[in-house]
């Protein structure tokens, strides 16, 4: 009767028998619940999906653990928890973003991933005494995507690359010489840090934290910036500008 009576206290998602449960509410950007996302306590046999007015409660033994939040074209959520007791642990509500359906680089903007305007950096070459040149913000062509500062996240869909540049106070991304040894040798070049993160082969997400400035994220293939198909003196990506 006593073993009996745990089994089901746990198939019920209440703490008994030495267990603690994982509580929380899956919901998309609009506020609707997310019924029949999965919930996975990664390491463990512990599982359950969310129900019909989005909450869900996953019985589990105490211990360290990587919540797992995953449903069908939307990107995943990962929750770290520490859960040493016999008790119950509430992760909160969790807003499950949608994945777009096209290829290319987006932004989170509004409570969705967004499409961000084209943008071209221009190269010029100056042969003085040293040979440079300069990848520079084509102003005139491009038109800018406007932020706030602070943490911003990209959805990569199946890119070739991309790699983001603080523009100077000029408007360049990138400038190189030719060296003493007639190599080509960078003189400027800023990079944001940011951290990014696979779901699945092809699919990325990234955060990026961006103080005020301009910045570009260029299209990167075969290691460096892609050519626009029309002018090859001219580079592709998006200018981001970031008011203080």
């Amino acid at each position: 009767m006593y073993t009996r009576c745990c089994l089901l206290f746990a198939c019920l998602g209440l703490t008994a028998c030495g267990q603690m449960a994982i509580d929380g509410e899956v919901v998309d950007v609009s506020g609707a619940p997310m019924t029949g996302a999965r919930v996975n306590v990664i390491g463990t046999t512990c599982t359950g999906l969310v129900g019909e007015d989005g909450h869900f409660a996953v019985p589990c033994p105490p211990g360290s653990y990587t919540v797992l939040i995953t449903n069908s074209n939307y990107i995943e959520i990962q929750k770290d928890l520490e859960a040493p007791e016999s008790e119950r642990y509430d992760l909160g509500k969790q807003v499950m973003i949608a994945i777009p359906s096209s290829k290319g680089l987006f932004l989170f903007h509004d409570n969705g991933y967004e499409s961000m305007n084209d943008a071209f950096l221009t190269r010029t070459i100056v042969n003085g005494a040293t040979k440079t040149r300069r990848y520079c913000l084509d102003t005139k062509n491009s038109t800018p995507t406007n932020l706030a500062p602070g943490s911003h996240a990209l959805f990569d869909n199946q890119t070739a690359g991309w790699r983001p540049f603080k523009l100077d106070a000029e408007g360049c991304a990138y400038r190189d010489e030719r060296n003493a040894q007639n190599r080509w040798e960078v003189t400027y070049k800023d990079k944001p840090k940011y951290e990014e993160r696979t779901l699945e082969r092809g699919k990325k997400v990234a955060k990026m934290e961006l103080p005020a400035g301009d910045y570009f994220i260029a299209h990167w293939d075969h290691g460096f910036f892609t050519p626009d198909p029309v002018d090859k003196h001219r580079y592709l990506g998006y200018w981001l500008h970031v008011a203080g």
